[in-house]
């Protein structure tokens, strides 16, 4: 059966990951945290939801809950923990650990003096249940509106401020002995290097990747969730080949939608795969998919998506 993402955050952020989540073949729930409220005033309220969205069989579902935002307090994740386990789903795969919720909320400071700035300086970076960490290129950000890469792991242009290389350096080490599922977002000063504040998800500060990056923030934190392999943060450089190509497969093929991208993601890191038919529509012998990528040659980008035909054609 499809897996099944249960999603607490705002629902501006709920359009962008069920977007990428369906294109991978799998169901999005999204909840905001009045809803979870609601849910869990009445005792059966949860399960009844359950069951009206997914139907009598959830519990034999690949289900996993995660918070996609800063908007969700601790205590209506803990308590939305706590009644799932009491609806009988005690093989969900929990994403988003309250611990890992208070000390980003423990960072967060009362100076809201950086409004004043007229740019402010974003690092994002990545983490999935594997220990895959991405990161995105230091970008600034300006009142009016522009943004501009200045210096990161995957920048094209380096920088040599070393109060900003601490600061990635700090990120990365931060994400890989945390318990992070998803992204946080360093929010810096540009005067003194220091980082300011941090927000975890999806984001105002993170809207520029939706253009800008091969893989944007939102997509990330549906492939961190699922615990598929990370996609390509650079900038996109578009003096690269783009190729797509639309097909149709054996709908035998997609008993588990998401199994082959745990080959192809890790493989090319700039390749997508996007389930165009309805999987929850009515039964049919053959499934649409769009295979999309970027690569450095004309050559590179027509063995690249060769290979991916091929692959998910099950040849």
């Amino acid at each position: 059966m499809r897996p099944l993402i249960i999603a607490l955050g705002r629902s501006d952020n709920h359009a962008l990951l069920a977007r990428h989540a369906r294109s991978l073949g799998v169901e999005y729930l999204g909840l905001e945290g009045y809803e979870v409220s609601e849910l869990l005033r009445e005792g059966s309220a949860l399960k009844d939801w359950l069951t009206h969205h997914t139907g009598e069989r959830f519990r034999d579902r690949a289900l996993f809950l995660a918070v996609i935002d800063s908007s969700i307090p601790v205590a209506t994740l803990r308590s939305f923990s706590s009644a799932l386990e009491g609806a009988g789903l005690t093989q969900i795969s929990v994403r988003t650990t309250p611990e890992m919720l208070e000390s980003i909320a423990a960072f967060t400071v009362a100076d809201h003096s950086h409004q004043e700035r007229e740019s402010l300086y974003l690092l994002s970076i990545a983490r999935s249940p594997h220990n895959q960490i991405a990161i995105w290129p230091m970008i600034t950000l300006g009142k009016d509106g522009t943004m501009r890469e200045i210096v990161g792991v995957n920048s094209k242009e380096r920088g040599d401020d070393p109060r900003l290389t601490r600061v990635i350096e700090e990120a990365i080490s931060e994400a890989s002995k945390s318990s992070l599922v998803g992204v946080i977002n360093y929010v810096i000063d540009p005067d003194e290097g220091s980082v300011i504040r941090r927000e975890f998800g999806a984001s105002t500060f993170t809207f520029w990747s939706e253009s800008a990056s091969y893989t944007t923030v939102t997509e990330e934190i549906v492939r961190a969730i699922l615990d598929l392999p990370l996609g390509d943060t650079r900038m996109i450089d578009y003096e690269e080949y783009f190729i797509q190509e639309e097909l149709e497969i054996d709908a035998t093929l997609v008993v588990d939608p998401i199994r082959p991208f745990l080959h192809l993601f890790a493989r090319n890191p700039r390749l997508k795969v996007r389930y165009l038919s309805d999987l929850d529509g009515e039964a049919s012998a053959v499934v649409r998919i769009s295979i999309s990528l970027f690569a450095s040659s004309a050559d590179e980008a027509l063995a690249e998506m060769a290979h991916a035909r091929e692959f998910m054609m099950g040849r």
